[in-house]
C-alpha cells in the first residue's frame, strides 16, 4: 500500500491544529520508506503541520521538488535546517542556478546545503518503491516541472502544479507505464477566469480515464466549480492537509474524515447511509444557509427561499425538499412577452446545450424564466458539503447566464415586477456562492 498524505495546502481538516497556507507539498510513504514531494512557502508551517501529523524531518528518505516556484520549494532551506542528515534530493536541473535558485538570497544557506544530497537523474526514477519520478517536462520561458506516479494497483499521479495540464502529464505516465492513470491528486493551474482551460480539463480527464480526482493548491474554487459541472462532485474532490489517500494492492477500502481511497464518495466519518429523510435534507439546508450568515424565508414547511444579486438580474432562490426530492429552482427578474416565445425557447435551448446539470425554462403560461435542478435524496445521502456545493454550483450557473438572458430584454422580454423577484426581496450585497470554500 502506497499513501499520499498531504502536508501544505492552503486548506487543513477543520477543528484540528492544522494550518493552511501558500503552497504545497505531500508526503509519500510506501515499504517503510518516505518521500517529500514539495516543500511548500514557509517552512515554519511545513514544519508545524509535519510535527502534528507526526513526521519527524529527519524520517523523510528522499525530497523531489517539481519545480522553480516558490510556493513548491521554498520551505526547503528551513526543512533541511531541522535535519541532523543529508538527505537525496530531486529537482529540475535549473532550480540550482541563478539568483532565483535555490541558492539564491531566499534560498538554501551554505550551511544547510551540507545536508542537500543532490542526485543527477534523466527519465523515469523510482525514487521510494513504487513511485516514479518523471522526466522534466518544459512549459514555458524555459523553465520545467515533474510530477510523480504511483504504480500500485491503481496508476495515480501526484502533480505539484500542472501547468503543462493533464493532457501532457497522463499521456506521459501511459506511455511509460502502458497504463492509463485513473487517479489525479495535487494541482492543476486553475485561475478564477480560466473557465476555457477548465472546461478542456475536465474532458482531457473524462477521455482520458481519470474516475478519482483529489485537486488542492493552485486549483482554485471557481476552478473546481467548473470542473464539476462536467465530472460531478464526486469525480472532483478537495485534497487538504491532514487528509491522505490510500492507494492499496488489494483489500477493501474505507472512508473516515482524514483517509481517504479512490474510488469513494464524499468525505464523511461515519458510514454512507442508503437515503436521507426530507426533515435531515431541510435541516441540512438551513444548518449551510444559516453557517453562512444568508438570509432566508421558509413557507409550508418545505419551502425555503432567499434571493441574491447576480451580475445583471437579481435573482430568487427556491429550494424545496418535498417529494423525496431536493430542488433548486432560479427565478430571474425576467419575463418574455409572448409574441417571443419562439426565439426565447431557441435561446434558452442554445444556452442548455452547454450545460453539464439542470436546465433554464420559461413558464408558457406568463413567460416567466428560470432554472432547475434536482436531486432524489431518497436514494442517495445528502450532507452538507453537498448541499452548500449544489447551492453555490446552482447560483454560479445561473449568474454565468443572466448576462446572455438580459439581452433578450431587447427583443421580447421584460424585467418581472413579481415583488418575490424584485430587488425588495434581494439583498444587492448578498452572493450566495461566495462563502463556500469546500
Amino acid at each position: 500500500m502506497v499513501t499520499i498524505r498531504c502536508v501544505y495546502d492552503e486548506g487543513a481538516i477543520e477543528e484540528t491544529p492544522l494550518i493552511g497556507a501558500k503552497g504545497t507539498s505531500f508526503v509519500i510513504e510506501s515499504e517503510g520508506e518516505r518521500l517529500l514531494f514539495d516543500t511548500g512557502l514557509r517552512h515554519r508551517y511545513l514544519l508545524h503541520n509535519m510535527e502534528h501529523l507526526e513526521i519527524g524531518p529527519d524520517t523523510i528518505d528522499a525530497v523531489a521538488i517539481s519545480q522553480t516556484h516558490p510556493d513548491n520549494c521554498r520551505a526547503l532551506n528551513g526543512f533541511l535546517d531541522a535535519r541532523t542528515q543529508p538527505v537525496p534530493i530531486y529537482c529540475p536541473a535549473e532550480l540550482r542556478e541563478g539568483s532565483k535558485g535555490l541558492f539564491g538570497k531566499k534560498g538554501v544557506s551554505e550551511e544547510n546545503a551540507q545536508k542537500a544530497d543532490f542526485r543527477d537523474f534523466s527519465g523515469w526514477t523510482e525514487v521510494i518503491p513504487k513511485v516514479w519520478l518523471s522526466p522534466a517536462m518544459a512549459y514555458t520561458n524555459g523553465y520545467s516541472e515533474m510530477f510523480l506516479a504511483v504504480a500500485s494497483r491503481k496508476l495515480a499521479i501526484v502533480s505539484g502544479r500542472g501547468v503543462a495540464g493533464p493532457d501532457v502529464i497522463l499521456a506521459e505516465a501511459e506511455r511509460r507505464f502502458e497504463r492509463k492513470p485513473t487517479v489525479f491528486v495535487g494541482s492543476l493551474l486553475l485561475a478564477k477566469k480560466m473557465k476555457q482551460e477548465a472546461a478542456r480539463y475536465a474532458t482531457d480527464l473524462e477521455s482520458m480515464g481519470v474516475t478519482d480526482i483529489y485537486l488542492n493548491h493552485c486549483t482554485s474554487p471557481e476552478g473546481m466549480t467548473q470542473l464539476r459541472l462536467k465530472l460531478g462532485l464526486k469525480g472532483v474532490k478537495e485534497f487538504y492537509v491532514g487528509q491522505t489517500l490510500e492507494v492499496r494492492a488489494l483489500g477493501k477500502r474505507v472512508i473516515n474524515d482524514r483517509t481517504i481511497r479512490p474510488g469513494m464518495g464524499l468525505f464523511s466519518s461515519a458510514p454512507q447511509k442508503s437515503g436521507s429523510s426530507e426533515d435531515e435534507v431541510r435541516r441540512i439546508v438551513k444548518k449551510v444557509l444559516d453557517g453562512a450568515n444568508v438570509k432566508y424565508e421558509v413557507a409550508d414547511d418545505h419551502v425555503i427561499s432567499t434571493g441574491f444579486m447576480g451580475d445583471d438580474l437579481p435573482i430568487r432562490m427556491i429550494i424545496t425538499t418535498d417529494n423525496s426530492r431536493l430542488a433548486f429552482v432560479c427565478l430571474l427578474d425576467l419575463v418574455a412577452e409572448k409574441s417571443a416565445f419562439p426565439k426565447v425557447t431557441w435561446e434558452l435551448n442554445r444556452i442548455n446545450s452547454n450545460l453539464a446539470f439542470g436546465a433554464f425554462y420559461m413558464n408558457p403560461e406568463d413567460g416567466h424564466i428560470f432554472f432547475e435542478y434536482a436531486f432524489p435524496y431518497a436514494t442517495s445521502p445528502v450532507t452538507d458539503e453537498f448541499v452548500a456545493t449544489f447551492i453555490r454550483l446552482v447560483a454560479q450557473v445561473v449568474d454565468d447566464h443572466d448576462g446572455d438572458l438580459k439581452k433578450l430584454a431587447e427583443s421580447g422580454c421584460s424585467r418581472s415586477h413579481d415583488p418575490m423577484i424584485g430587488r425588495g426581496r434581494c439583498r444587492p450585497n448578498q452572493t450566495i456562492f461566495s462563502y463556500i470554500y469546500i
